[in-house]
């Protein structure tokens, strides 16, 4: 399957890749990159490819493709954080608080909780600095805190969460 990149728009592009197996869409997705397409979704991609591959089964080498997932991931991040200040400020919010949770949950899926939280809050942090954002997941984020403080045991923290969040 030969593809034109610069044909084609990037989400439904994005659907058909996602169908195929974890290392054919790698593949794909490189070749996107080598067009010269610097595009935050398409960092995403790549990186939670890696990071699935990593959480497989029969993974060669798990802190590898960690490694190199939590890299794009990163480098999402910082692209993210680049584009949203073109934008007005509660858009730009929105956007940002979109990164912060997309790494939190890229975090927590991997088992690494201690650095899953400080994005959360982060998360939380940004709908709490101005008051609200339309299409908010600081809901999102203050339930899977809690998650992973009712793991650690830590009820209080939960319980304030919940009732400041979460309680209507």
């Amino acid at each position: 399957m030969d593809i034109d990149w610069r044909r084609l728009d990037l989400m439904p592009l994005l659907k058909v890749i996602n169908s195929l197996n974890l290392a054919d869409v790698q593949v794909y997705y490189f070749r996107a990159r080598e067009t010269g397409l610097v595009d935050p979704l398409l960092e995403l991609s790549i990186g939670l490819a890696y990071i699935h591959r990593a959480l497989q089964r029969q993974a060669d080498n798990r802190h590898i493709f960690l490694l190199q997932g939590f890299t794009f991931l990163m480098n999402y991040y910082r692209l993210t954080y680049q584009k949203s200040g073109s934008y007005p400020p509660r858009q730009a919010a929105r956007i940002q608080q979109n990164a912060e949770y997309n790494i939190a949950r890229a975090f927590h899926h991997s088992g690494l909780l201690t650095y899953a939280t400080r994005y959360y809050e982060k998360a939380i942090e940004i709908s709490d600095e101005l008051g609200g954002l339309e299409k908010d997941l600081v809901f999102e984020a203050v339930h899977n805190l809690n998650l992973i403080y009712c793991l650690g045991g830590n009820v209080d923290a939960t319980r304030k969460l919940t009732d400041k969040y979460l309680v209507i």
